[in-house]
């Protein structure tokens, strides 16, 4: 765990580079992220193992780039990303490595997001905690990507705009514990403009709770899956309109 502070030593660019398998919640930065003596600071996530960026009460300030190029990266809350950078999954040396960004707190967050089109892998996002969480920013996606809810009684909920072009596969393969409690996922913009299909995955099995599976909510529902988009719904997968 880095609990204190991380600042750039040298002058000019300078990066930092986040490896290991460690899969268990050891890899973690609680501390703040700045560029120090550096003009910009960039992190890079190799390995196959997860990486938590807790955040704080304070915002992290580095102002390069925060790249995925390998495993996953669990967020608690906004202020794990420096506003000042973008967000990437994927590079040059993913090769076939999966990627993965997961909320792990029901939390928000409205950084935009690239998938590029580097790697053969899986591309992920969506939460990994048993609460609701929401990706508002803009996701742009240049290749196909995974939209998954992986842990029980918790929806995750993307309200910004998906764009670029790529297929969509829904995955919520979990269920529900609790009478009233809901799992799955939500899609909110009527404004999304992918150019791909979509893919619902089997849930888990039924439980005392509402599954949605994929659940389109806008005003109208319209355009929250563009019109040239196909849908399939592979045995076992929920679709739910709501325009409440």
């Amino acid at each position: 765990v880095l609990g204190g502070t991380i600042t750039g030593g040298v002058t000019g660019a300078a990066i930092l580079t986040l490896g290991g398998t460690e899969s268990g919640g050891a890899s973690a930065v609680n501390g703040i992220i700045s560029n120090g003596a550096a003009t910009s600071l960039s992190i890079v996530k190799t390995g196959t193992g997860i990486w938590l960026f807790a955040g704080g009460s304070t915002a992290n300030t580095y102002t390069g780039s925060f790249t995925i190029s390998q495993g996953q990266v669990n967020y608690s809350n906004q202020n794990a990303f420096s506003s000042a950078s973008s967000l990437v999954l994927g590079d040059a040396s993913t090769g076939s490595n999966n990627v993965a960004l997961m909320s792990r707190t029901a939390s928000t967050l409205t950084k935009a997001v690239t998938v590029s089109s580097q790697g053969s892998g899986t591309a992920t996002l969506g939460s990994a905690i048993g609460a609701n969480s929401t990706m508002s920013g803009i996701i742009t996606i240049n290749r196909d990507i995974i939209l998954a809810q992986t842990t029980n009684n918790g929806v995750v909920s993307f309200t910004g705009k998906i764009t670029g072009t790529g297929n969509l596969t829904i995955d919520s393969p979990v269920t529900t514990t609790a009478a009233g409690s809901f799992v799955g996922l939500t899609l909110t913009n009527g404004t999304n403009d992918f150019v791909g299909n979509v893919t619902l995955n089997s849930m888990g099995a039924s439980g005392p709770g509402t599954q949605y599976g994929l659940r389109l909510n806008a005003t109208t529902n319209v355009g929250v899956i563009p019109d040239a988009s196909n849908i399939t719904m592979n045995t076992g997968s929920v679709l739910t309109l709501d325009n409440n």
